[in-house]
């Protein structure tokens, strides 16, 4: 998938944007359960909880797309 908008107070938006969670950015859902998402993001994982990770809005990436991006 690929990061499209940070819809969150500026404050929060800092805090996304200084994790590598950037528009244009390409991420992996690693993990989902209940109260967290866990990401892959520039070979790092994040861990969002729920309430944030609803406010990460994101589009669906080919795996050809990914590979190249």
């Amino acid at each position: 998938m690929t990061i499209s908008e940070i819809r969150v107070c500026p404050r929060e938006r800092c805090r996304v944007l200084a994790m590598g969670l950037t528009p244009g950015t390409v991420a992996e859902i690693c993990s989902n359960g209940p109260g967290s998402c866990c990401l892959r993001v520039r070979d790092c994982d994040l861990v969002l909880g729920d309430g944030m990770a609803r406010h990460i809005l994101a589009t669906l990436v080919s795996d050809m797309d990914s590979r190249t991006a």
